[in-house]
């Protein structure tokens, strides 16, 4: 893949050599009108720490900017479709979604990147309390 005239700034979004794990959603019937196309299904991929940190800086310090980065820098499919921040096929699709729609988007987005209650309790319930460095 050769990288000549794409920014330096959009290097970090160019698919990546290995496949990720992609987890697909389907959109509710009643929110599947897009600007006169219809998203049946969305896909979301598990954030890696550069993923994390980009958004957070795009967030610019805002706690709902920082969220809904992150979810978009975790979509990664939709109706079955790579999409991207660096070809900016991820805006175009955004930017058209629902007020609903993005609602479910953030949720996912929370469903896969996030552990489960009970994972959470069980992991703050293992904690032990010891001297020493």
């Amino acid at each position: 893949m050769s990288l000549a005239g794409v920014p330096i700034t959009d290097v970090h979004n160019l698919p990546s050599a290995e496949p990720r794990v992609v987890h697909e959603f389907e959109v509710p019937e009643e929110y599947q009108s897009v600007g006169g196309e219809k998203v049946r299904l969305v896909g979301f991929h598990e954030l890696t720490l550069d993923e994390e940190r980009r958004a957070a800086t795009r967030g610019g310090g805002d706690q709902m900017a920082m969220a809904f980065e992150l979810w978009k820098e975790a979509l990664a499919e939709v109706n079955g479709q790579h999409v991207s921040l660096g070809d900016a096929s991820t805006d175009l699709w955004v930017k058209r979604f629902s007020a609903p729609l993005r609602g479910l988007c953030m949720t996912a987005y929370a469903e896969v990147n996030t552990p489960k209650e009970k994972t959470t309790a069980n992991f703050l319930r293992s904690r032990k309390v010891k001297l020493g460095g």
